[in-house]
């Protein structure tokens, strides 16, 4: 729509999840451009807005590590996803220097988009829940891939949050408050990402610069909810 519009712009700014050929139509027709997601391909090129996907990732281990867990997993689309390594690294980091064990479990791309991905996972929790020894605590990247996991622990009749206590991202309370168990899940500020990167574009519409290139907002709070409302013990009795 940008390249085939005559004349002046559309529109005096654009404020977006930024794709490569967004961010060439936008720089061509000279149109202002914040963008704010992290994993872009553009992230580096172009002013972004993004949350501290590395500082969530400590935030849930320090919140496992308090309900007394001793081993602990990530699951997450760690392979494509800019965002979900850096929580992947935050987390192992915390974990690790509790000098703890940790292991990352990834999860398809679109895991629940297309049969073929919903297939894949299913098979992938299959493979991994047997083989643990719980009580594990679980951090996953987004709120329905938490839900999706805590209902594949269900089917194999291991308990949360007793035996798993499971952490989401996104606070989405739709997903987060039904059905039981409700789940914790890290409010990250995604509010605030939207009031900053407006104003970064309001600045760059009246022709005055911005600091960098990527602004990294300080978190909102972790949201605890029945997922983990458990101290762990290594006594099943």
């Amino acid at each position: 729509q940008i390249l085939r519009s005559r004349g002046d712009p559309p529109f005096d700014g654009i404020l977006a999840r930024a794709t490569r050929p967004m961010a060439a139509a936008a720089r061509a027709a000279g149109i202002p451009l914040v963008n704010v997601w992290y994993s872009s391909p553009v992230t580096d090129a172009v002013p972004t807005v993004t949350l501290d996907f590395r500082e969530i990732g400590r935030m849930v281990a320090r919140h496992l590590l308090a309900r007394g867990l001793r081993r602990f997993a990530f699951l997450g689309v760690v392979r494509s996803s800019r965002a979900t390594r850096e929580e992947w690294a935050g987390f192992a980091e915390g974990v690790r220097g509790a000098r703890l064990p940790v292991t990352d479990v990834p999860v398809p791309d679109r895991f629940a988009g297309t049969a073929a991905a919903w297939e894949a996972f299913q098979a992938a929790m299959e493979a991994w829940i047997p083989r643990q020894t719980w009580p594990v605590g679980i951090c996953c990247n987004r709120d329905m891939l938490a839900r999706y996991v805590v209902n594949a622990l269900a089917r194999h009749g291991v308990k949360v949050p007793h035996e798993a206590a499971v952490v989401g991202n996104g606070n989405e309370e739709v997903v987060c408050n039904h059905p039981e168990p409700s789940l914790t899940s890290v409010d990250g500020g995604h509010y605030q990402v939207g009031f900053r990167a407006a104003g970064l574009l309001d600045r760059l519409i009246d022709g005055k610069k911005v600091p960098g290139r990527l602004v990294r907002l300080p978190l909102g709070n972790l949201i605890p909810r029945r997922s983990t409302d458990a101290l762990a013990v290594e006594d099943r009795l």
